[in-house]
């Protein structure tokens, strides 16, 4: 059977007792994992057990098409349900789940959870498990931060857990389209916060990230913004905990990068709040004035020349032929001081 996005949770909820095999597929493998994972969960709390559980990859069941019908076969010692998880799958382990489902495996006796990649309508292993009543097929889409959104408020909800709205907003753009991750970094918020309690953006900030990595976005729109006494300070707090220069001369090339792409989309003709909006993952929306302004300072050229220049420094901190850290510091302040000039010749 099919079971459409909006009844995912119900069905792995409540439903998984009158299923004996579920297909999880799609693009969005974190949410894979986090399917299969409940699935087994609410079918056995110790669904690790090694009594309750067994895993078989695609290549073993391509080996050997029969693995599968004889460890589900295999009697539990403590006859609970037996759960056998099957990942890395592709249609060509298809003759293996026809064999199980021509052995009529009762829903009772085992639930077989399967993780595949992105079947195509026309997957005959898809179909199989859509044409099934014993049998469902789970698809995993990408979620958009809308739903992402939505998931996170909802379980914040059930544990009476207040978020300031730009905490949230922070959570969300940090998280992109991934379900998993997004449920990882609630539990430690769950964990630090407890039930009715409440966050916000600074203590999200900290406590989700890193110092180092809020360090680092700083020293990215200060070298962009021009900003030299900044960069120096931000250096200093970087170095001082320990960050490489090289991580530091990769998160700057990131960022003039994305506003490489912004810039070509607004000589391209478009206005720059609409090149601002083609960036994925998008700019948060505390720091999109400080990019807006940004992209209108740097010419595509000027972006390239720095471009180059961080490349450069990163080859030379790998050889060890020069300090890395003053080598880091002098080309991130040459690139700020490009900025500055930037930013006062546009006023």
């Amino acid at each position: 059977m099919k079971i459409k996005p909006n009844r995912i949770s119900t069905f792995i909820t409540t439903e998984l007792n009158t299923v004996s095999a579920i297909l999880i597929y799609g693009p969005n493998e974190g949410l894979i994992r986090e399917y299969s994972r409940n699935a087994r969960e609410n079918v056995n709390k110790n669904y690790n057990d090694p009594f309750v559980s067994a895993n078989i990859t695609g290549d073993q069941l391509k080996e050997y098409p029969g693995l599968l019908v004889d460890e589900v076969k295999a009697l539990s010692f403590s006859m609970e349900r037996r759960i056998l998880r099957v990942f890395n799958i592709s249609d060509s382990v298809c003759l293996a789940f026809e064999n199980l489902f021509k052995n009529k495996i009762k829903p009772e006796d085992a639930l077989v959870v399967c993780e595949g990649s992105d079947f195509g309508p026309r997957s005959k292993l898809r179909k199989l498990f859509e044409n099934l009543e014993v049998a469902a097929a789970i698809p995993c889409y990408d979620y958009g931060p809308r739903e992402i959104q939505k998931k996170a408020q909802l379980i914040f909800k059930n544990f009476n857990i207040e978020v300031e709205k730009e905490a949230l907003a922070w959570l969300v753009d940090r998280s992109g389209n991934d379900s998993a991750q997004i449920s990882s970094e609630i539990d430690k918020i769950i964990l630090y916060v407890g039930s009715k309690g409440n966050i916000n953006l600074k203590e999200m900030m900290l406590l989700i990230g890193d110092s180092s990595e809020i360090e680092l976005e700083e020293v990215c729109f200060a070298v962009a913004g021009g900003n030299l006494s900044l960069v120096d300070k931000a250096l200093y707090k970087l170095f001082s905990d320990g960050v490489a220069p090289v991580r530091v001369l990769r998160a700057v090339s990131r960022h003039f990068f994305r506003l490489q792409t912004a810039v070509t989309a607004k000589y391209s003709g478009l206005d720059v709040t609409s090149a601002i909006n083609t960036l994925r993952p998008p700019i948060f929306f505390k720091d999109k004035e400080k990019f807006m302004k940004q992209v209108q300072n740097w010419t595509p050229e000027k972006l390239e020349d720095v471009l180059i220049l961080l490349a450069e420094a990163e080859r030379g901190c790998k050889t060890s032929l020069i300090p890395a850290k003053p080598l880091c510091s002098r080309v991130l302040l040459n690139a700020a001081t490009e900025g500055k000039r930037l930013s006062v010749k546009i006023s």
